[in-house]
């Protein structure tokens, strides 16, 4: 348990294992200060990025070159081909900063986290970090066991002492309360386990049919797919956009060896826009495992029809 009141928040800057704990908290920023993506898309830009801390460019690069490879594992990107092309398209009319080279550097909500936890010379990026360090909450368990014995079988004389310790706050309390009323919930869970299993079979049955489908699909495709569903929206740039995020694949959209049940490669030809030669490249190719993964994963509704 991280312990604020005798640590300042420029041990985030210091420490990535207490940035890790923190990395998935980026409502904070809307607590502080909304971070605005540009259009459809998850990202934000470096000079944006730079504008929403008040340093310059060179600021951001500087601290992007020293902690690439943790930033890149919350989100921060380099587009480049036609993932940058689609972006530019996609922002057209919301963009006016650079739009030069080969390639551009983006940045997700959660990289902009990451980013307020390491930036120290930005009054807003410490706010932020202040602001994380008030959101960390005591564990129930932790405040009562270091306090004194407890006999977990005298619920009403524990809460009677707890009361009576004028050192204990109300929230800990309400939390000793919520704790104790875990082992009912459990005891109703272990009997509704067979409503639970009988419940489940059909769909275990579905889902062995679904996973003996043959076939991949490519990510535009399997955007379409998926947006089938009434309650998922995705292109295939933000489809990108949202496995880079995950980490499910890396900044060169090739996908990690740990997810080759999900998605896959295929060598596929291409005509030289300038030599017209015919060239070969890896496309990324996802599976009917990974399709039903992501279809989860994006909150859909309603059954995963891969019918073409």
């Amino acid at each position: 348990m991280y312990n604020t009141s005798t640590s300042t928040e420029l041990a985030l800057t210091e420490d990535s294992a207490l940035r890790a704990k923190f990395a998935s908290r980026v409502e904070v920023l809307d607590r502080v200060s909304p971070v605005h993506t540009l259009g459809d898309t998850e990202y934000v830009t470096t000079d944006l990025v730079a504008a929403y801390f008040d340093v310059d460019i060179e600021t951001i690069k500087k601290l992007v070159q020293r902690h690439r490879t943790e930033l890149e594992t919350n989100g921060f990107a380099i587009l480049a081909g036609q993932d940058r092309q689609e972006f530019l398209r996609d922002i057209e009319s919301l963009y006016s900063g650079e739009r030069r080279g080969r390639s551009m550097a983006v940045f997700t909500r959660r990289a902009v986290l990451n980013v307020a936890m390491l930036l120290r010379d930005s009054e807003r990026a410490r706010a932020i970090r202040t602001a994380l360090l008030n959101m960390a909450e005591p564990h129930a368990d932790d405040l009562l066991a270091t306090e004194f014995v407890i006999d977990p079988t005298d619920t009403d004389g524990l809460l009677d002492r707890l009361e009576y310790q004028s050192h204990m706050t109300t929230q800990a309390i309400s939390l000793a309360r919520q704790a104790i009323t875990r082992a009912e919930v459990a005891e109703k869970k272990a009997e509704q386990a067979e409503l639970v299993v009988s419940f489940l079979e059909p769909k275990a049955d579905a889902w062995e049919k679904l996973a003996n489908a043959k076939g991949d699909y490519d990510a535009k495709r399997a955007a379409d797919i998926l947006s089938r569903d009434p309650a998922i929206e995705i292109g295939r740039t933000r489809l990108f956009a949202w496995l880079r995020s995950n980490g499910l694949i890396n900044f060169s959209n090739r996908p990690y060896k740990k997810f080759s049940e999900y998605l896959t490669e295929r060598m596929t030809s291409y005509e030289h826009p300038k030599t017209g030669d015919e060239m070969l490249r890896a496309q990324l190719r996802i599976t009917a495992r990974g399709m039903q993964y992501l279809h989860q994963q994006l909150g859909g509704v309603e059954r995963l029809d891969l019918s073409e």
